[in-house]
């Protein structure tokens, strides 16, 4: 119950479930058992609106990966359906818990993003949006490109997809996130998301600290995001637009 669930996910299941097609019908044997009945790899119920029922049950998986038994309850009807619909119903609960993190933010809607906080390899910087504009605050205190943050940051965090969630709601440290490669933080509308990043054996590993979630992800992912500070300042010390400048002083020695 405090596991939160992917909307997109539930509907896409929703959506297929309505859509099963059987590889054979065949005739309803007098002993079921031997079909798997008595013992299902999955139960499933459609409960309608009107609060009518349609109950299947997954059996038994034939020889030769030609698929599984399936029982239409309501119907009293036996079928063959295909492995990948027998997958489909013996999904867990991980298989519908998000497998994104960060939210997708708009072009239109950067703004709405107010700070974060980025830790690589043991280099930490934190970026703060300050009256709509974006400044590095640590370890110094420089005005970055908005454009910088938003493609380099905001973009690819919100395109991180996994590919398999491994744990919910349990003790993250047993998959070595105590030594996280990448810790990343970014609080958008008042509400802040973290992630942390971590190798595991041949793949890479993305946590949910806060709610104990494990994810698989494509390492891919990860080379779009940058290694330091730095490299959001496209080389140059400085970043302010004319209409902020007061002042402006050279000295040198030749004058």
């Amino acid at each position: 119950a405090d596991v939160e669930l992917s909307q997109s996910e539930a509907r896409s299941m929703v959506y297929m479930l309505c859509h099963i097609t059987a590889v054979k019908e065949l005739e309803m044997p007098k002993d079921r058992n031997e079909y798997g009945y008595s013992s299902p790899n999955a139960n499933l119920s459609f409960i309608f609106s009107d609060k009518t029922r349609s109950e299947f049950l997954l059996g038994s998986e034939l020889s030769g990966d030609r698929g599984y038994y399936l029982f239409d309850l309501a119907a009293d009807k036996l079928y063959i359906v295909g492995g990948d619909t027998a997958a489909l119903l013996m999904r867990t609960q991980k298989d519908f818990i998000s497998h994104s993190i960060f939210p997708t933010v708009p072009t239109s809607e950067y703004t709405t993003v107010s700070e974060i906080a980025y830790e690589r390899k043991g280099e930490k910087f934190v970026i703060e949006n300050i009256n709509g504009e974006f400044y590095l605050t640590s370890p110094i205190y420089q005005r970055v490109r908005a454009y910088n943050v938003y493609s380099s940051i905001v973009v690819p965090l919100g395109g991180i997809y996994a590919d398999k969630c491994l744990a919910a709601g349990e003790d993250i440290s047993d998959y070595g996130f105590e030594n996280a490669e990448l810790r990343v933080s970014m609080t958008v509308k008042d509400e802040k998301y973290t992630a942390w990043f971590q190798s595991g054996e041949g793949t890479l590993l993305m946590a949910e600290p806060d709610r104990g979630n494990v994810f698989e992800i494509n390492a891919e992912l990860l080379k779009l995001l940058p290694e330091d500070f730095m490299s959001l300042l496209d080389g140059s010390p400085y970043y302010y637009s004319l209409g902020g400048c007061i002042s402006l002083r050279a000295v040198s020695d030749s004058f």
